[in-house]
């Protein structure tokens, strides 16, 4: 392959602190992946060394090209993931994380959220983009650190004991099932990198000699930017940097409509009252913030009653009955307190019953496909 002045350019740096912007499509993985087959080349222990990427897409792809060119095993490679799957592996080989405990996936994490939500937000006053940010910060509250969000809908504070009873509802329910996020990952690995009493040297996967990140940071304003490195002869030298950041744009979009609304925006079906936002590009290139505020009126009110599922008895000793008032075949799974999967089953007919007898007693989560939340199952 035949590098552009530039691209021979990053190559070429092997000592110092550096930032490099480059636009999609301009072969950055690419160069990526060149300097760790470098570093190695003029060796660097991979041991020390750590790629961390945007996404798991991105590693996949340079792990992919670096077997392909130094013909070495994923065990002389150094680590090459997102961020998510650093901190993950550094809570456990530091048991910071008990071995029992399970991450919640998107799927699970949206369920368990919803469900929550649910039960808490009877008027529809919360706002997803607020309730994301304050469920952080008030995680990074709860272990010292400080909060990163200081900007919340006008709203908020009239709500915000709803946003608390949210908070609270769901760390208890990971508390109790022995959960974990994707925000824990993050704000764990920060306060034990910050606060653990042990010495840093005897902690696994918390040192490195050689470090390359891709896409860490995004400017959000225009500002000048320092680039701090070292020479081929030991000197420090500086460089400055102007990154220039093009404002956003928005609109309000204020709708009413009869039992729910399809948004052009973004194609969604929303079956309640509230305000809605999404991100899009303008003409420039940078965010457009849609908000939408929608008045639903209901041409008729389900009771709380009309629910499709109906789950007895609750607790159970052995055979638990599901109603399926819909006949729809249905996926099942019911969830310990350890995250495992202790079963999983489909229910086809209106009445079904299942066997839990040789379960132990405890707290199960049973999750029903097309159900809103899981349900609490409680095993004598």
């Amino acid at each position: 392959m035949e590098y552009t002045a530039d691209q021979k350019k990053i190559l070429s740096i092997q000592t110092g602190k550096h930032i490099v912007h480059a636009p999609a499509g301009c072969g950055k993985t690419e160069m990526l992946t060149q300097r760790v087959i470098q570093a190695l080349k003029y060796g660097e222990n991979p041991s020390t060394m750590i790629c961390l990427t945007f996404t798991n897409r991105a590693a996949i792809e340079m792990t992919q090209r670096l077997k392909a060119s130094t013909h070495h095993t994923d065990s002389q490679l150094p680590f090459v993931g997102n961020i998510h799957k650093f901190c993950n592996l550094y809570l456990r080989k530091n048991k910071f994380l008990p071995d029992s405990s399970s991450l919640l996936d998107e799927d699970e994490y949206k369920t368990i959220l919803n469900g929550i939500i649910k039960k808490n937000d009877k008027k529809t006053v919360v706002l997803r983009h607020d309730l994301f940010k304050y469920l952080s910060d008030q995680k990074r509250i709860d272990l010292g650190l400080s909060p990163i969000y200081k900007n919340y809908n006008e709203s908020f504070e009239q709500h915000k004991h709803i946003y608390n009873a949210i908070y609270t509802h769901y760390e208890q329910v990971k508390k109790e099932f022995n959960f974990y996020d994707f925000d824990d990952l993050l704000n764990l690995t920060n306060y034990h990198l910050k606060n653990s009493t042990e010495n840093k040297q005897e902690q696994q996967f918390s040192s490195f000699n050689w470090l390359q990140i891709d896409e860490v940071h995004i400017p959000t304003i225009t500002q000048d930017y320092v680039v701090v490195g070292t020479d081929s002869t030991g000197c420090i030298g500086t460089d400055t940097v102007q990154v220039a950041v093009l404002p956003t744009s928005s609109s309000t979009q204020n709708e009413t409509s009869i039992d729910s609304y399809v948004w052009s925006v973004n194609g969604q079906t929303y079956t309640q009252s509230g305000t809605y936002t999404d991100t899009l590009l303008n003409v420039l290139g940078c965010d457009s913030i849609v908000t939408l505020n929608l008045d639903l009126n209901f041409t008729g009110i389900p009771s709380e009653n009309d629910n499709e599922f109906n789950v007895f008895p609750n607790p159970v000793n052995e055979l638990l009955t599901i109603i399926n008032s819909s006949n729809a075949s249905k996926n099942i799974k019911l969830i310990d307190k350890q995250g495992r999967l202790v079963l999983e089953s489909i229910i086809s007919k209106e009445t079904n019953t299942i066997n839990l007898a040789h379960l132990e007693s405890g707290n199960y989560l049973l999750f029903i496909e097309g159900n809103d939340s899981p349900i609490q199952i409680i095993k004598k």
